[in-house]
């Protein structure tokens, strides 16, 4: 008869074994897990402080953003005050008499540049009438005080009437512009002046490329009323790159671009000003 010896309680096949390498095994099934989603939990964590300091920052941008935009319509309309007391109504405190040189052209333009080299006016020769010789003259007085202020502030400073009367600082728009051209036949204009209705708060002009100034531009028009009757506006362009640069934003890691409805690219650092004009004749 042979003797068959019991099987160990601690040998490899043995229970007791068996259920201590499965406890080992889900002790370290159960760290890794563990591990695996207190890297999640971090991550996590993480990505929302990132978001949080994102938010923080862009919010902080925003604000920064509205108060130069804030103050430039609040300069738009002090100007636009001066202009329509100066310029409008009957007890100016002011005395502007000037006597402006005026070349009428045989293009069926007038155009007149003051003598300082500061602004320049433009008016088809049929809208010509004492009215508009007295706004010659005293337009050209009133730029010489007003407009160096203003174009610091801005990218140039204008009036523009609904005859197509222009006075201009710097003068190359008035100077240049086509004998054909009518401001108040153009679609900023238009849609200017219907986004104002009865308003007398300043309107932004849509983006839009300005065939004078080469560039890519936005208007911030401020309606003038005489007697309740809209006459026309004061205006300033801002160009886009100069908006833009409002904004405290390029460097290595960041940029803003700027696209339009089109697709097409307005605003980066290293677009060229030869592709922003092909752009501008589509």
């Amino acid at each position: 008869m042979l003797y068959r010896r019991p099987p160990s309680r601690f040998g490899i096949n043995s229970l007791s074994v068996k259920l201590s390498l499965l406890i080992s095994s889900i002790c370290l099934i159960a760290g890794v897990c563990a591990a695996f989603f207190m890297l999640k939990s971090e991550e996590k964590q993480l990505v929302f402080e990132e978001h949080e300091v994102l938010k923080s920052s862009t919010d902080l941008l925003v604000r920064q953003f509205k108060e130069r935009i804030k103050t430039k319509v609040n300069i738009a309309k002090q100007a636009n005050n001066i202009v329509n007391e100066q310029l409008f109504q009957k007890n100016s405190p002011i005395d502007l008499t000037s006597k402006a040189q005026l070349q009428f052209n045989s293009d069926g333009t007038i155009r007149s540049a003051s003598s300082d080299g500061l602004s320049a006016a433009f008016l088809p020769q049929e809208k010509y009438s004492p009215f508009y010789k007295q706004l010659f003259n005293n337009s050209e007085a009133l730029w010489d005080v007003i407009s160096p202020t203003l174009v610091y502030d801005f990218y140039n400073f204008y009036l523009i009437t609904n005859d197509d009367f222009i006075r201009i600082s710097p003068p190359n728009w008035a100077l240049n512009a086509p004998a054909d051209f009518r401001v108040s036949a153009g679609s900023t204009y238009k849609y200017v002046r219907e986004s104002l209705g009865n308003s007398i708060e300043p309107e932004w002009s849509k983006v839009y490329y300005d065939r004078v100034w080469h560039d890519w531009v936005i208007s911030l028009l401020v309606p003038i009323y005489s007697n309740n009757e809209f006459i026309g506006v004061t205006g300033s362009d801002i160009t886009l790159n100069k908006l833009v640069s409002f904004l405290p934003i390029g460097d290595k890691e960041k940029n803003l671009l700027v696209f339009d409805s089109k697709g097409q690219l307005l605003a980066h650092p290293d677009l060229s000003a030869s592709l922003l004009a092909e752009y501008g004749k589509k």
